[in-house]
């Protein structure tokens, strides 16, 4: 397989809330991307809220089934029916800890319009919140998301929606696409 650079976006202010990636490239079999990065307003390391949303959607078109731990302890979600992909406590800027997240995603098949099922979303992520071990701020999530929508992903939109978020200074973004070779 081989990867190819499609958008790299980083932060450089502390204003910016989202990050929009707009007409992706229909020429390659999948898409890769990192985040790396977190939330830049001061709050509690669990009201960190980062969401994705494809083409734009905002409609109940995306179903989710998360297992993560925060700390020592394990949970698990669902969602049918949402408005975005959520991933929360995620980084954040708690305590000027800056604590911050990695991001890992990947959509197999993202131009298909034939599939009668939407598009899955892979995603793997974690955020280190202090250095202890087990501590309430360090998280660690296997997300596997379906985009119900049939038709094929050509925008991909990062955000921290809740009143007062934004990126921190430095977060990056960055997206491939990946064809067989």
């Amino acid at each position: 397989m081989s990867h190819t650079l499609l958008s790299h976006t980083k932060v450089t202010n502390t204003t910016t809330t989202e990050i929009n990636i707009t007409s992706i490239s229909q020429s390659y079999q999948d898409l890769c991307f990192w985040f790396v990065g977190h939330d830049g307003q001061s709050v509690t390391w669990s009201n960190s809220e980062l969401e994705i949303h494809l083409n734009g959607d905002t409609g109940g078109h995306y179903t989710h089934q998360k297992n993560y731990a925060v700390g020592t302890s394990r949970y698990g979600g669902a969602s049918d029916n949402a408005t975005e992909f959520n991933l929360t406590q995620l980084g954040n800027k708690e305590s000027s800890s800056n604590c911050g997240a990695t991001v890992f995603g990947y959509i197999p098949a993202y131009t298909s319009t034939t599939n009668y099922q939407g598009h899955t979303v892979y995603i793997w992520a974690g955020a280190i919140g202090s250095s202890t071990v087990g501590a309430s701020g360090t998280t660690v999530m296997q997300y596997t998301g379906q985009w119900t929508e049939e038709t094929a992903i050509n925008a991909i939109k990062l955000s921290y929606p809740k009143v007062g978020g934004f990126f921190a200074q430095n977060s990056t973004f960055t997206l491939y696409g990946i064809e067989n070779s």
